[in-house]
């Protein structure tokens, strides 16, 4: 499934012998259209016409329904971009079966979707005209993306002098006497993370339903609820009717969460909750700290995602799989922080806070941007495949001037 991507495109990077697939695989051939039948990856519109097999035949996962078209009747693009339409994917996801993660859209939904046909000649057109219209708002969302990279950079950025350098630039440095942290101001300290808790505390993980909780309901948080800097109430499943709820887990304003069981890119994510909805509880792939009273919790939250945090926390992080790292307890408490005095903290705090909000600004206009011409695309490709835009006498010089 991952080999298929939802811009279109594929990987033919895995080969095995015919006698090894002929069972247990879906089979393709040339110019075969490829579309995941499973939730979310239908309702992402994960497609892919397969042009420049590399083997005369392929075989992929039995998640994928195989399209293939009656060459005097229609070409393979122009049933992609079909089955890529807005209005496909909304009444196919309104047929899907199956339980909850596992639902699947049925074959018949795609032998009996109506599908108005032009002439082949008219198909070529429609598919000449969206494969350059969508070319070209891809380049687009591209840049848009690239952009919203060099924002994350120059936050990162931000965060790691701030934490590691402080905001004087004419301050005196000295050995820190760590080799991988270099130079740092010559009146912080360098502190455990230990001196700065008076607790640390994993939480419970019952088996809980495969669903969110409702608002009155009591729910468990996933490890998907602390990534990077944002907290998600929403990543939670609810705890089932006749089972105890442990309030001593119950989720707080101001609780500084971390996770501890994640990807390597993941673990040790942190977060301090804002505002948060009553009956959510703690799970025990999330620690939970507890600082001193003279603790800085936010400038911690700094540390933690920095360069050096991140450094410490992915080199201490050990497990079966890449898919699934842990930190321990031990290492959380013994992790290095540096500390200028308690006003210094406040102040990179609320310096950060103030560059940061500009760079979300511009992040959030940016994010606006892309959805619109998400929106565009579909919009464009619904009209043509439907015809309700005329693009017989399309030429590539009229687009997108």
């Amino acid at each position: 499934m991952e080999a298929v991507g939802e811009d279109g495109s594929f990987r033919q990077d895995t080969f095995k012998a015919l006698a090894d697939v002929q069972s247990g695989y879906t089979y393709f051939e040339q110019n075969d259209v490829l579309l995941a039948k499973i939730t979310p990856c239908f309702e992402n519109g994960k497609a892919t016409v397969l042009t420049n097999l590399v083997t005369p035949v392929g075989f992929g996962s039995t998640e994928f329904h195989v399209i293939r078209p009656k060459h005097d009747l229609t070409i393979s693009r122009f049933l992609f971009y079909t089955v890529k339409s807005e209005l496909f994917l909304r009444l196919g996801e309104g047929v899907m079966v199956g339980s909850a993660g596992q639902k699947r859209v049925p074959t018949d939904f795609l032998t009996e979707f109506p599908l108005p046909v032009p002439s082949i000649e008219e198909q070529r057109a429609i598919t000449a005209f969206l494969d350059d219209k969508t070319a070209q708002l891809d380049q687009l969302i591209t840049q848009k993306r690239q952009m919203l990279e060099l924002l994350r950079e120059e936050r990162a950025a931000l965060i790691n002098h701030a934490v590691t350098k402080g905001l004087d630039a004419a301050a005196p440095l000295r050995d820190s006497g760590v080799e991988w942290l270099g130079e740092v101001p010559a009146y912080w300290e360098v502190k455990q993370l230990k001196h700065l808790l008076v607790n640390l505390e994993q939480g419970w993980s019952p088996s809980c339903e495969s669903r969110p909780a409702e608002p009155e309901e009591w729910g468990v948080l996933k490890v998907g609820c602390v990534n990077g800097l944002d907290f998600d109430p929403t990543e939670n499943k609810a705890l089932p009717s006749e089972l105890t709820p442990l309030p001593e887990y119950e989720i707080n304003p101001g609780d500084f969460l971390i996770s501890r069981a994640n990807t390597k890119e993941l673990v040790g994510s942190a977060v301090v909750v804002g505002e948060v909805r009553p009956k959510l509880l703690l799970c025990d792939k999330i620690f939970r700290l507890f600082f001193r009273e003279n603790a800085n919790k936010e400038y911690v939250l700094l540390i933690i995602s920095s360069w050096y945090g991140r450094f410490q926390i992915q080199s201490e992080s050990s497990g079966a799989s890449s898919s699934m790292q842990n930190i321990s307890q031990e290492f959380l408490k013994n992790m290095l922080i540096l500390l200028p005095s308690r006003h210094e903290q406040q102040t990179i705090v609320d310096h950060v806070a103030e560059q940061t909000s500009r760079i979300l600004e511009t992040a959030d206009t940016i994010n606006q941007e892309i959805a619109l011409l998400q929106e565009y695309r579909a919009a464009l490709i619904a009209e043509a495949v439907t015809g309700q835009l005329d693009v017989r006498h399309y030429t590539p010089a009229a687009v997108l001037r």
